[in-house]
């Protein structure tokens, strides 16, 4: 078409009175501008048929997310953003690896535009519900979720919409002043339920040989153990709240030596935030019955504060005051201080553990019996792994040393004692509200004083509502 213009106005050029020259010169640059308009449509073309041929660069950034090398899979992503934007396997892979590095508002933003060119897809939809729940658009990612329950033909989808709904709805409800409540029941073996020892005569400085109380040896016994606590919790604002409950255990014995345990507690408190830091002050009170006879009260103050270090790891510092008073034997009574400080460290959603170490003294009001009064410091470790989201591990060990300011009567020295505990824990579970529980408890007290110089070991099988 251009050609023919071309040569239409050379003709008419030659027509008007101007120089052969200046002719030849006119139509010879029209016809480079033909040449340059014919290229540039030409690589252009070319250009639009090299994106429609080239691979799309989703896979490569896939690879990587299935390797762990979520850092790399983002920075790849946003290297090719600008050019692949709006191509659906490029905007799954981009929110994907946003996701994993935490970018999550890039990757809702990624989600909600494939979902909007593609509305029945389930697996997106849940994608998106799930970013929703993590910045906590508890709202949005309600609405996705039942979306998912009603519509959804995978059953899997449906089972996990409905377990985060659940816990959606919780979170919801702690906004408000809600309950915190469960029971357990549980029986189980206890291989030392007085925390006796295993001879059955002894030998005292001062007393010589004795012959010990069947209560005070080694009893191996089944249990049956009911426990219950009700916590209610009443926020304030987005940073504060009070909290108060109770809780009682019984603990009965199938054999005649074992004494019975009954524990009843109650708790208050107040916890908010100030700055970076998040701090808690309480009360508590805990009474002890012990074969049906009242025997100790232990009552006081805990004060602590946490500090984030970042996002998965933090410190906190907490320190308690209790009063113990034996209701039978005021001799007994003390004054116990406790410093302790943590730190915890979250892996990922499913992985947390805690360090502890701590030291404090318990001080006898009677001065004629510092023999009770002692030194100790000790140190816990706790590991939580939520396996998925049925199944979870708890492990704890804890160790406890304990130095003696008085002289024991009975051993005419010093008494000293190494406590150490280790506890596993197995939880199931199979439904919303209920669960399935195996713990192994071994504890072991070594004493120079022959008489708390014991081992225990106990397996314990429960089931728990919260309500």
């Amino acid at each position: 078409m251009l050609r023919k213009i071309i040569v239409k106005i050379s003709c008419l050029l030659e027509k008007i009175i101007l120089p052969q020259r200046t002719v030849r010169l006119f139509s010879c640059a029209l016809i480079g501008l033909v040449l340059i308009n014919s290229h540039c449509a030409n690589a252009q073309n070319t250009q639009l048929q090299s994106k429609s041929t080239d691979n799309v660069p989703h896979q490569p950034i896939l690879n990587l997310l299935n390797q762990q090398q979520n850092q790399a899979a983002y920075q790849l992503a946003t290297k090719h953003l600008a050019q692949w934007e709006g191509d659906a396997d490029f905007d799954l892979a981009f929110a994907l690896a946003a996701k994993a590095v935490g970018n999550l508002e890039q990757a809702v933003f990624a989600f909600e535009r494939l979902l909007e060119n593609n509305p029945g897809s389930g697996q997106i939809r849940y994608f998106l519900a799930v970013t929703y729940y993590e910045i906590e658009n508890f709202s949005a990612a309600q609405q996705q979720f039942t979306l998912l329950q009603n519509s959804a033909s995978n059953t899997k989808l449906q089972q996990q919409s409905q377990q985060y709904l659940n816990v959606i709805k919780q979170r919801i409800k702690r906004k408000l002043g809600h309950w915190q409540n469960w029971l357990k029941l549980s029986g189980g073996y206890d291989s030392n339920a007085n925390n006796g020892i295993k001879d059955e005569f002894i030998t005292l400085p001062l007393f010589g040989t004795v012959r010990l109380f069947e209560q005070s040896r080694e009893i191996k016994s089944a249990y049956a153990d009911a426990q219950a606590q009700l916590v209610y919790v009443k926020p304030q604002n987005q940073i504060s709240t009070w909290y108060a409950g109770v809780d009682a255990q019984h603990i009965n014995f199938s054999e005649k030596y074992a004494w019975s345990r009954t524990f009843i507690g109650a708790l208050a408190g107040y916890k908010s935030q100030w700055h970076n830091l998040d701090w808690d002050i309480n009360g508590f009170y805990h009474r002890l019955i012990l074969d049906g006879n009242n025997y100790l009260n232990y009552g006081g103050m805990n004060a602590g504060i946490s500090y984030p270090i970042d996002k998965t790891n933090r410190v906190g510092l907490v320190v308690s005051y209790a009063k113990e008073s034996y209701l039978k034997f005021s001799q007994l009574d003390k004054d116990q201080t406790i410093a302790s400080i943590w730190y915890s460290q979250q892996f990922n959603k499913n992985i947390k553990q805690k360090f502890d170490l701590r030291i404090g003294t318990e001080d006898a009001d009677d001065l004629d019996a510092d023999h009770i009064s002692r030194n100790l410091w000790g140190a816990s470790y706790l590991y939580q792994w939520r396996i998925n989201s049925l199944w979870g591990l708890q492990v704890k060990a804890d160790y406890l040393s304990s130095e003696y300011q008085g002289i024991e009567p009975s051993l005419n020295s010093k008494q000293s004692a190494d406590l150490l505990r280790a506890e596993v824990e197995l939880q199931y579970r199979f439904m919303s509200q209920w669960s399935a529980l195996v713990n192994l408890n071994h504890m072991q007290n070594n004493s120079n004083a022959i008489l708390y110089d014991y081992d225990r070991d106990k397996l314990q099988l429960s089931i728990k509502y919260d309500f």
